[in-house]
């Protein structure tokens, strides 16, 4: 797959198993981009704090400190939509993936991942100067760092779930009733 950039994306990839962690920044430098790797929560957020990545790509399962958490505190601390956040993860349950969307992940892919994908999100966030996301149950648009009322209209635009369909959503996947529906809104 050829995905020259003539913009490189500043990306941050944490993931505590070192092959995993090494290939993934290959492709990443092979494809362009700039590229900083580390292996626990605590690292990723000195990393992100000395120098705010455009793009993190987030295991959730690390040791000590969940992606989620740090996910959660990366996006309180960035200033506008950047930076754009993935969780990587071998957790792939619609309860995962809700979860993802909750801490303010943009996309959520399961390992072992799809590098084409992958490469279409990130050309995607290249080529778009503010990244946005529009909650797949209501249409909720996420720009500017809030959910804001609006019908989105851009069919490239990434789908998550919108804090207020993520708590209706949560209860219903604990009650065991949402996990169809949750496939069915997010494809």
């Amino acid at each position: 797959m050829s995905n020259h950039v003539t913009a490189p994306l500043n990306v941050l990839v944490v993931e505590d198993d070192p092959d995993t962690a090494q290939s993934i920044a290959d492709l990443l430098a092979l494809w362009g981009h700039d590229v900083r790797v580390c292996g626990t929560g605590p690292d990723a957020l000195r990393e992100a704090e000395a120098a705010m990545p455009d793009v993190v790509l987030l295991d959730i399962g690390l040791p000590g400190m969940s992606g989620w958490e740090v996910a959660r505190q990366i996006r309180d601390a960035a200033r506008g939509d950047r930076p754009v956040v993935v969780a990587v993860s071998g957790y792939g349950a619609a309860a995962d993936r809700l979860r993802s969307a909750d801490a303010g992940a943009h996309l959520h892919l399961v390992k072992p991942g799809d590098p084409a994908e992958l490469g279409r999100f990130l050309t995607g966030v290249r080529d778009r100067p503010t990244p946005v996301s529009a909650c797949a149950w209501c249409g909720r648009v996420y720009a500017d760092g809030a959910w804001r009322n609006a019908a989105a209209r851009d069919a490239a635009v990434t789908r998550g779930i919108c804090p207020p369909c993520s708590d209706v959503t949560f209860r219903e996947c604990r009650e065991g009733v949402g996990e169809q529906t949750l496939v069915n809104a997010t494809g």
